[in-house]
């Protein structure tokens, strides 16, 4: 449903905390978590994500975290 996906997108760019801050990676909570640099690392079970995973999220979160 498109609001519920739009509803989320908000959720994780919005607010007073967002998780994810456009065109700032290293500013984002997001980044932060999945290279474990604070807790609670994400994902919160199983294995972390690899160096090539995380670099995507990078990369789109500098590209402005687009809603696409």
């Amino acid at each position: 449903m498109i609001l519920t996906e739009n509803l989320s997108y908000a959720q994780l760019t919005g607010g007073a905390s967002p998780r994810v801050v456009p065109n700032d990676a290293s500013g984002s909570l997001l980044i932060k978590r999945v290279e474990e640099t604070i807790p609670p690392r994400m994902p919160t079970v199983g294995a972390s994500l690899t160096p090539p995973d995380i670099q995507k999220i990078r990369d789109w979160i500098s590209q402005g975290a687009r809603n696409n």
